[in-house]
């Protein structure tokens, strides 16, 4: 015997029993067409299922302009977003909705699978990474100063209070500045040290 599960899932406030209708003719069609396979069936149900879409653009339309034309939103802005955001929400799925079985089978599984693959790590061999010529960096070029001076004049002189000094002072002292700023990008790629602060 073939099991079928049925997911109930609530119905939209503007679903009325007109609705109900509409879509029962709808797929009574459907059911005719695929079984008849008739060209004059299929255009019954395209004509029956654009007149379904529009009656459910219809309802849900003049459902959702009277709930918010209510009297009680015209000085109540949080009910009014309130309303307005349940509108754009649509409603959870129950069938998606996480559980608290779903969630121990999910760390099950993934405990199992880390367990499983360092099991087989400590049986494997070693890998064989044959060494590959690389190009060694040895020597430095010493920043100019003039390519110092360039990059700070290409800087917007905007700034934020995280900065320790305003961009527009750096550049009005970029004469004190840039030797320092040299010195300080040289003796940190030569002693390969970020000073800290």
């Amino acid at each position: 015997m073939k099991s079928v599960v049925v997911l109930r899932r609530p119905q939209s406030a503007w679903f009325d029993g007109e609705c109900r209708e509409k879509k029962r003719a709808t797929r009574r069609l459907e059911r005719k067409y695929r079984t008849t396979h008739s060209p004059t069936d299929y255009s019954a149900w395209r004509g029956q299922l654009d007149s379904q879409r529009s009656l459910f653009q219809t309802k849900y339309a003049e459902y959702w302009r009277s709930a918010i034309a209510i009297s009680e939103f015209r000085h109540d802005a949080r009910a009014l977003w309130s309303r307005v955001n349940s509108m754009l929400s649509p409603p959870a799925d129950p069938s998606t909705s996480a559980s608290t079985h779903m969630v121990h089978d999910f760390v099950t599984f993934f405990g199992r699978k880390v367990k499983d693959i360092w099991t087989a790590k400590s049986t494997a061999t070693s890998p064989d990474i044959p060494v590959r010529p690389t190009n060694s960096f040895f020597h430095i070029s010493i920043v100019s100063c003039s390519e110092v001076t360039k990059v700070l004049a290409s800087m917007p002189s905007k700034s934020c209070s995280l900065d320790p000094v305003p961009t527009w002072i750096v550049k009005k002292i970029q004469e004190v500045l840039v030797p320092v700023i040299c010195n300080l990008c040289y003796a940190t790629l030569r002693c390969a040290v970020f000073p800290a602060s």
